[in-house]
């Protein structure tokens, strides 16, 4: 798969100037559309970690 951004909701907020919710309903929307797509990354402990994002074309 090609590579993406990594990063959290968080950190993507700060960059777009918006809020955290906000990132949050357009990443739904965009996921919804197949736009982008979403990694769930975990530590070895299992904790989850900063997702990695891809557009997809």
């Amino acid at each position: 798969m090609s590579d993406g951004v990594r990063c959290s909701k968080k950190e993507l907020a700060k960059q777009a100037g918006c809020s955290v919710q906000t990132v949050d309903r357009a990443i739904f929307r965009l996921r919804k559309l197949g736009l982008v797509e979403v990694e769930e990354c975990h530590a070895e402990s299992g904790a989850q970690t900063a997702n990695l994002y891809r557009a997809k074309r």
